[in-house]
């Protein structure tokens, strides 16, 4: 995700689905519009966090936004993390998975956090 050099211009579209927190999101959107072919898009999944900063961001870096939409915290907890909660207790997963996503799941209880898709496309 570091090293793109060689991949300029290459793809019509970018599907980023919770990954641009590794780069940044403000790396990631400079950074992977050279990915794009003329008139690419780059759909991102991120946090909800700095919707407006992001939002500024993305057209300082020569994007149009085509659409967005947020899943709310309540949202991920009804479809995921409640499933994932009874899945603990009637699967048969290893200790140690079972560990690490109680973890996961107090984690997220704390934050009140959603996410937020963004659909951009580059424009000349």
């Amino acid at each position: 995700m570091f090293e793109l050099d060689r991949l300029c211009e290459t793809f019509d579209i970018i599907w980023a689905e919770g990954s641009i927190f590794v780069v940044g999101f403000e790396n990631g959107i400079r950074d992977w519009k050279q990915l794009l072919v003329a008139n690419g898009f780059l759909v991102i999944h991120d946090q909800d966090n700095d919707v407006s900063k992001k939002l500024r961001l993305i057209s300082k870096y020569g994007y149009r936004k085509i659409g967005q939409f947020e899943i709310s915290h309540d949202e991920w907890w009804k479809r995921y993390y409640e499933p994932l909660e009874e899945l603990l207790e009637h699967g048969e997963l290893d200790v140690l998975d079972v560990n690490a996503l109680r973890t996961e799941i107090g984690r997220f209880q704390k934050t009140g956090m959603g996410s937020i898709f963004f659909i951009i496309q580059t424009y000349s």
